[in-house]
């Protein structure tokens, strides 16, 4: 992965930028996520079960290729019981610099999706709380003042990206439905080629020249989680200007 200057991925404190993500089912909350915070370019790791990784901007240089590697057990665990055995590992350029020993997966993981059980991996740039960077503007501002515009706040959840922190309320719950004077910029992400290969271990490797993300295998389960297709790229570049 490689995160361009300025230019192209502007900060947009206090916007919050989701690389990537896994999700279990309809469950709502991701089973980990990785963000980027705007204003200190820390990337944050974070898991359901409530472990939280803040991890130093140094790491993450701008225009430089990353390489990393994303290890995850998720064999379902009866209970939430730490382990000798890390669960969960987060490594960039060869340096584990997250990790978890607590279990990815339990039952209650399990029961807490309604329907369907299998694990999506899933890329952002997905960006939460748009309405809060796009209300501080002073031309936005004084645009809201002479139409007489109200905004309605809205209770952010897990799908807004709030995660954990779901008791926030951003300015308003629909940012696109209005012509704002100054627009929310289109920011880039870089990735390079990746792809998903299922094999009998169970193994899900995204493979990318200068990018490599490997999960490790599951351990099999009475749920299948083995992914259903297999997926390949050019290097290519995410664009994203809002959502």
């Amino acid at each position: 992965m490689l995160i361009p200057s300025e230019q192209d991925f502007p900060d947009l404190r206090p916007i919050t930028t989701v690389i990537n993500q896994v999700k279990f089912g309809n469950k709502s909350l991701p089973i980990w996520q990785t963000q980027f915070t705007s204003g200190k370019g820390e990337i944050i790791v974070e898991l359901e079960t409530g472990a939280l990784c803040v991890i130093d901007p140094k790491y993450f240089p701008r225009n430089q290729w990353l390489e990393i590697e994303i290890h995850v057990d998720y064999v379902v665990e009866p209970e939430f019981t730490e382990s000798l055995h890390p669960y969960f590992n987060y490594i960039v350029n060869g340096k584990t610099l997250c990790s978890s020993y607590f279990p990815v997966m339990t039952n209650r993981t399990v029961s807490d999706s309604s329907s369907g059980n299998n694990l999506f991996f899933k890329w952002g740039i997905y960006d939460a709380w748009v309405s809060d960077w796009l209300t501080e503007q002073e031309i936005n501002k004084r645009w809201l003042n002479e139409n007489k515009i109200v905004l309605t706040g809205y209770g952010g959840d897990a799908h807004t990206g709030g995660g954990r922190s779901s008791s926030r309320v951003s300015k308003v719950g629909n940012p696109f439905d209005y012509d704002w004077p100054t627009k929310l910029p289109t920011r880039k992400l870089y990735y390079t080629d990746w792809k998903i290969a299922d094999t009998e271990r169970v193994w899900v490797r995204l493979v990318l020249s200068g990018l490599r993300i490997i999960l490790i295998p599951y351990r099999l389960t009475p749920v299948s989680y083995a992914p259903k297709q297999c997926l390949s790229g050019e290097r290519g570049v995410q664009e994203a200007s809002g959502s």
